[in-house]
């Protein structure tokens, strides 16, 4: 590491439609706004950062790469631009080296000064013509990145992605992967390394294994946060805070670089959160070099995730109100603010749930006893949707899509109550608590729908475009739920076409290895042996071990038997 400075900030490294000028031009304001300092250009789909690497940009595309390394500049952001050539770079040839260097040369004839080299998510697998030069992808690698390294006059910034860039891709393992061991040894020591974690999407990256990592690569590495990534999953958003990051991790870091939702408008929250962590940071460091004296020692700054949360919903809210069109302008739009007017109104939405359907979940329970009745507030498409945004609204649309790896608190409990209302149906002796479940159920249904409605009016059409097919599939995901609770089953309650065809009959999860058939194998006999009171509690025990892990096991220590 050549620079000092702990790299904070944005990469934007994701598969997909990149962000446009004017959103770039936001971001870095958003930078300078939340205290980060480093952008990253590494968009997987610019044809000219990866699979068309070795053509030149166009005077269009000059101008604008030109434009935004001095907007950054501006703002005090490092702009690092990466170069993705490993999908069929040939590293002995002097051809492809020289076109590396040319495509770099037209870079720095635009200002930029910071670079990245990236071999992520490629073939191992070197052609003939490599293999006779080079001992390993690993020594193909670093030679290529050394030379460019001198050739670039051996710049502040120069960051390199392995190939085995998390412990999860290291063959066998960490500790004894030659290619990582390689790139330790050979790589120049003032290159920078990024890293994900013990895992692609990490949930949480401790001081121990960053510790193992600096060890095996013989610096610090940056670290490549995927964990407001969503580009691996087309229905998720993950708009949680940062977390499961300790504090402790900087002094063993180069930096840490989010690698984001797709869609810009929706990474307000991890942003914000990502510039809490590090001000805590540097507010300490502030404080370590102050207070020599102990009269004067002040409690340190510490992040927790929570709080960082609640100050950015606080910021985020007045973004939903600014004037903005979905195609980058700026103008004035008039906007009839009538949730009849702006409401879309999508035809499987009108079949999901009405009051019949409210009806049918009364006479569906009273049919097992004829001396309960069930009372459910009446679903009114429009009910109370009026009105502003609010602040509860935007962290009930926050906890819809949190994390990779968690729930919003109050949205798990939405799912908990659903998981109990679905298997505990026809238990007439806890008729009444059903009930009660269904009514909290039901009435959270209605504030999911009603977060939709006002969404439809906000005045920032750019961010409204970017959450609503979101929040639009999980409001009417959440009115299946209820419509399934009526019994009233209709094929508008499911979801259709291929890809739901598919899902139906592929196996999920854990047990995917456990189902995988294999022809060339004999038939087997299987004994069936009747289940006794004194299995229940093993097997009970068996199916959580298998079938969960560590994604609920908080709360199965909560609810031991809410999968029963």
């Amino acid at each position: 590491m050549k620079h000092n400075d702990f790299l904070c900030g944005v990469i934007e490294g994701y598969y997909g439609r990149p962000w446009s000028f004017n959103q770039r031009k936001t971001l870095f304001e958003y930078c300078l706004k939340f205290g980060l300092n480093t952008y990253v250009y590494a968009p997987k789909d610019d044809a000219k950062h990866r699979s068309r690497w070795r053509d030149l940009y166009s005077y269009e595309e000059s101008s604008e790469l030109s434009q935004l390394i001095h907007i950054a500049k501006r703002y005090g952001i490092k702009f690092v631009y990466a170069l993705s050539p490993g999908l069929d770079l040939i590293y002995s040839s002097d051809k492809d080296l020289r076109a590396l260097k040319r495509k770099l040369d037209q870079l720095s004839s635009f200002g930029c000064e910071y670079w990245a080299l990236l071999f992520d998510d490629i073939e191992s697998e070197m052609c003939q013509q490599d293999k006779d030069r080079f001992l390993s992808f690993a020594h193909a690698q670093v030679t290529v990145t050394n030379e460019i390294y001198d050739y670039l006059n051996k710049p502040n910034i120069l960051l390199f992605c392995p190939t085995q860039y998390c412990s999860q891709m290291a063959k066998p393992s960490l500790e004894r992967s030659s290619y990582l061991q390689t790139i330790g040894n050979s790589l120049h020591p003032d290159i920078d390394i990024f890293w994900t974690g013990s895992k692609v999407i990490s949930r949480r990256i401790s001081v121990s294994h960053i510790l193992s990592v600096n060890t095996v690569l013989q610096r610090r590495v940056t670290i490549w946060d995927n964990l407001n990534a969503n580009d691996y999953d087309q229905r998720r958003l993950c708009l949680g805070p940062f977390s499961g990051r300790s504090s402790n991790l900087s002094s063993r870091l180069s930096g840490i670089l989010s690698n984001p939702n797709c869609e810009f408008e929706l990474n307000f929250i991890p942003l914000h959160t990502l510039g809490q962590w590090y001000q805590s940071l540097r507010i300490n460091e502030s404080q370590d070099q102050i207070d020599d004296d102990e009269d004067s020692l002040q409690i340190p700054q510490i992040y927790l995730p929570n709080k960082a949360l609640d100050q950015a919903l606080i910021d985020w809210l007045p973004e939903f109100q600014k004037v903005k069109s979905a195609y980058d302008s700026q103008k004035i739009v008039k906007i009839d603010n009538s949730p009849q007017a702006m409401s879309p109104k999508p035809t499987v939405s009108s079949l999901l749930i009405d009051e019949d359907s409210q009806d049918s979940i009364c006479e569906s329970q009273t049919s097992t006893t004829s001396s309960s009745k069930m009372h459910i507030m009446e679903c009114d498409g429009n009910g109370n949707a009026g009105g502003d945004l609010t602040l509860d609204d935007i962290r009930l649309l926050v906890e819809l899509f949190y994390l990779p790896y968690e729930h919003g608190p109050n949205t798990q409990q939405m799912f908990i109550d659903f998981y109990w209302l679905r298997f505990n149906y026809s238990r007439n002796e806890k008729l009444n608590e059903w009930h009660c479940r269904a009514s909290s159920f039901h009435n959270n249904v209605k504030n999911v729908g009603r977060l939709v409605q006002r969404l439809t009016t906000i005045h920032n059409r750019s961010l409204l475009y970017d959450i609503y097919n979101y929040a639009s599939d999980i409001n009417n995901d959440h009115k299946r739920s209820t419509v399934f609770l009526s019994g009233d089953i209709e094929p508008a309650s499911k979801r259709g076409g291929l890809a739901g065809e598919f899902l139906s009959i592929l196996p999920m999860g854990d047990f995917q290895p456990i189902i995988k058939p294999d022809v060339n194998t004999s038939p087997s006999i299987f004994f069936i042996q009747q289940l006794s009171s004194a299995d229940q509690a093993v097997i009970y025990a068996l199916c959580t071990q298998v079938s969960y892990r560590d994604e609920i096991h908080d709360l199965l220590d909560q609810h031991s038997e809410i999968l029963a």
